[in-house]
């Protein structure tokens, strides 16, 4: 909710929230474990400490391959350090995993946009839709904003 508001305010001052919509949305990120390194990862992209969180991530998923909420956050990490075939690879595990991840949705839409692609986040934006039954969802709103923002660059 809080993003959804952030991202408004922002675009009706006219001010560009696409580089920082991904470090906010890691702000409130809940581990999905008690894990101790998932906690310490999960504190670490939340102080955008993202090379800490990549470290502790690429190794939970060495050891818990079949976790899509891992590897959606080793993919987060791994664009926001820059590692774009990593994230990429990352979040088509988590999809493989599950098909239906709406966080994936979203943060794979950011790398597309980060790549140029406005045509690739507009495909996860429509999946996202048909996931959440409608376009009032945080993540659909959230990279619908990224999205126009990208179009008027």
């Amino acid at each position: 909710m809080f993003v959804r508001l952030f991202s408004l305010v922002c675009l009706s001052l006219g001010v560009s929230t696409l580089g920082t919509l991904p470090a906010l949305a890691a702000g409130v990120i809940e581990p999905p474990t008690d894990d101790e390194r998932m906690v310490r990862a999960v504190d670490a992209l939340n102080a955008e400490q993202y090379d800490v969180a990549f470290r502790d991530l690429l190794q939970l998923v060495a050891t818990h391959d079949d976790n899509a909420d891992f590897w959606n956050l080793m993919g987060f990490a791994a664009r926001q350090t820059g590692r774009m075939d990593m994230s990429w690879e990352a979040y088509q595990r988590a999809l493989a995993l599950d098909p239906d991840h709406v966080q994936t949705r979203n943060y794979l839409g950011y790398l597309y946009l980060s790549l140029g692609d406005a045509m690739g986040a507009e495909e996860q934006l429509e999946k996202i839709a048909m996931i959440c039954e409608s376009e009032n969802c945080d993540e659909y709103i959230d990279l619908e904003i990224a999205i126009e923002e990208f179009g008027e660059q």
